[in-house]
């Protein structure tokens, strides 16, 4: 996956467990090294938005999730847990994910818009 060109949308269900799986490759296809990155990704109403809505993160375990680098291997691992998106309001929003080696070299790996959706089995 190269740097956000075209938007990638995102789909959440509500009461289960959110995961994502990225791999960040150069442009001949060879996973590009995150050693030594760091990554953040918001959830908003929209870009305009001053309040996040969901907050992820290498550095802290937020109370909405993680995101966990895979080095060599060149993964970006979302997730959210079920206990979190058991008790969201909204129903859509936009995201984007920074990944960055310090503060002032940051790439927006990847963006797009966000929605939940109800599931359909009840436990």
């Amino acid at each position: 996956m190269a740097l956000a060109n075209e938007p990638v949308d995102l789909v959440i269900h509500e009461k289960a467990r959110f995961y994502q799986k990225f791999i960040w490759k150069d442009s001949g296809g060879t996973p590009i090294d995150l050693t030594g990155y760091k990554a953040h990704m918001q959830i908003r109403e929209s870009a305009n938005s001053d309040t996040a809505l969901l907050t992820l993160s290498t550095e802290t375990m937020t109370k909405d999730g993680t995101i966990t680098l895979g080095g060599v291997a060149g993964t970006i691992e979302l997730e959210i847990l079920a206990s979190v998106l058991d008790t969201i309001p909204w129903r859509t929003g936009t995201y984007d994910l920074l990944m960055y080696t310090d503060a002032d070299h940051a790439d927006v790996l990847v963006a797009g818009r966000i929605r939940v959706e109800k599931i359909n089995t009840r436990v």
